[in-house]
């Protein structure tokens, strides 16, 4: 079924009139301490170096360069010593260094009117040679003829990484081509950081932290006057804790999800992301739709299949040749739709979309599994923080060690103090054996079919009866209302047990991060993470810090 019969339609299309044009544009500065640090680079001698800003999509690049043109035209000082110039590249669209210098031109030109200067500029224009070389070199020459008289030029470029074919050779030849001309300064933006680039100051666009997304988001609710986000965020804060980890904090989406809030603030986490997945459809529609149908093939398996997979397993998933897979995956990667990842089952490369929430609205729209799985991580993320208590102590001998700590404890001693009992059976000489897994999971069958819980093991018992609550209809059991029980068997060896137990209640999916991180513990391996989607990872890294310290200190 194509992905687009299975969008989310709950949002009402009368969003956009909380803002003036795009979410972008609504939006405050979103990185205050950048746009300070690089507004007083503006004050240093007008051969400073020139500026990058890197970031994926959506992490603010044209919108800081936005904001920054509007800084310094409100700015006097500032004004009076550049002129900015912004020009957006289309990142579809081959352009030459050419094209670009004479698009510098020509917004010179607009900006200066119809006077005597303007009337220069559009002379430079008309007198333009046909070559590229010439051109480039002619523009520049006008560009820089025109700051030495006046003021100077900031050239802000959009998309830059796609001059002269993408890569660094196409910045480099640009910061090259403004070599002896100290009134021309370049401020670019690009997706990655070309190797190699020199004559420049890199600045990183990494994702908004948590109190820095909440206050932009505080803050658009401030200027268009709706105070119920405010509200929903007091009242909430774990559901935001949620959104934010699954919209990649970026800026464009975060203000996304204040379109979301600002509709309706009282909707549960699961929906706000729902609604926001919706309004992205337009946008990762289109990029899906763009794609050759192999690629598209491929993007949508990765989805589906949530982990990074190798191309074998991909292949074999879509029916492909290897070979092809590969090819396919290579291509996807210099697009930008697909990322390396090291696997800990696998010696070979894994592969996963790099935009997680492209992956999430992917994995929702192939079926109503996907659509509940996602909605059950968002469930996992937003429930409300509780503070774990310590864990029991019992003394297993007059030496004062923990039981937990104890060697003989994980083969199925008995615990002195009779908090935990172990299944034993006499062994030959009458000495204590495990019972054997086959038999403990018979046990655990006939406990979630109706069984009686065994009297003698009261955490088994517990478990098995929170994970049956849990797994009912009404379910009104949670991830915290078992996590002590489960902190408890993991580390008498019995984790074996709890991942078999929530595998045959159906809790796998609807705990997965916490199923990742029991499977971990088992394992005693924090390398199994890296066979996990990341936003897995992170929830079930933090559920492994609070109930198995040590594993992380490790």
């Amino acid at each position: 079924m194509e992905s687009s019969e299975q969008t989310i339609t709950w949002l009402p299309t009368h969003c956009d009139a909380l803002a003036p044009s795009s979410p972008a544009d609504l939006s405050p500065p979103a990185r205050p301490a950048l746009l300070q640090r690089v507004l007083a680079s503006l004050l240093e001698p007008l051969d400073a170096p020139h500026v990058l800003l890197l970031g994926g999509r959506g992490s603010g690049k044209s919108q800081l360069l936005r904001t920054l043109e509007q800084r310094i035209v409100g700015d006097t000082a500032l004004h009076e010593r550049w002129l900015p110039l912004r020009l957006s590249i289309d990142p579809d669209v081959p352009h030459s260094s050419a094209d670009i210098w004479v698009a510098c031109l020509e917004l010179l030109l607009a900006s200066l009117g119809q006077g005597a200067e303007g009337a220069a500029i559009q002379a430079a224009l008309v007198a333009l040679p046909g070559d590229d070389e010439s051109r480039a070199k002619a523009a520049l020459w006008s560009l820089g003829a025109w700051a030495e008289r006046n003021r100077g030029l900031l050239l802000m470029i959009d998309n830059a990484h796609v001059v002269g074919g993408g890569g660094s050779a196409g910045l480099a030849g640009l910061s090259a081509s403004l070599h002896g001309l100290p009134g021309l300064r370049l401020f670019a933006t690009a997706s990655s950081s070309p190797r190699g680039l020199e004559g420049f100051t890199h600045y990183r666009l990494q994702a908004l932290g948590l109190d820095a997304a909440r206050q932009l988001v505080l803050d658009l609710a401030q200027r268009l006057d709706q105070p119920r986000v405010t509200e929903a965020l007091e009242a909430q804060p774990e559901c935001f804790i949620a959104l934010h980890a699954l919209c990649a904090a970026s800026p464009r989406r975060l203000a996304m999800l204040f379109q979301v809030l600002a509709l309706q603030p009282g909707l549960a986490a699961e929906r706000s992301f729902e609604g926001l997945l919706d309004l992205l459809t337009p946008g990762f529609q289109a990029r899906l739709d763009g794609l050759a149908p192999q690629a598209r093939q491929l993007v949508r398996a990765l989805a589906r299949a949530w982990d990074p997979c190798t191309a074998a397993q991909l292949a074999q998933r879509c029916g492909m040749d290897v070979n092809k897979a590969s090819s396919q995956l290579v291509r996807l990667r210099r697009a930008g739709f697909v990322e390396k990842t090291s696997l800990h089952s696998s010696p070979r490369t894994g592969f996963q979309l790099a935009d997680r929430t492209f992956a999430l609205w992917c994995l929702a729209c192939s079926d109503a599994a996907g659509r509940g799985w996602v909605a059950e991580l968002v469930r996992f993320l937003a429930q409300p923080e509780q503070t774990m208590p310590a864990p029991a102590r019992t003394r297993s001998s007059g030496r004062g060690l923990s039981v937990f700590r104890s060697r003989s404890w994980p083969m199925g001693a008995v615990d002195r103090a009779g908090l935990l009992v172990d299944e034993v059976t006499p062994g030959p000489k009458g000495d204590a054996r495990k019972v054997a897994p086959e038999l403990r999971a018979a046990r655990w069958v006939d406990d979630l079919d109706g069984a009686s819980p065994s009297a003698d093991d009261p955490l088994g018992a517990k478990l098995t009866t929170l994970v049956a609550d849990a797994s009912s209809l009404a379910a009104t059991v949670g991830w915290h209302d078992c996590r002590t029980t489960v902190q408890l068997l993991v580390v008498a060896g019995r984790g074996a047990e709890v991942l078999e137990a929530l595998d045959l209640s159906g809790l796998e999916r609807r705990w997965r991060p916490a199923y990742v991180a029991v499977r971990v513990a088992t394992a005693r391996s924090l390398d199994l993470l890296q066979d996990v989607a990341p936003e897995l990872r992170a929830p079930a890294l933090q559920v492994i810090k609070q109930l198995w310290p040590e594993l992380v200190g490790s």
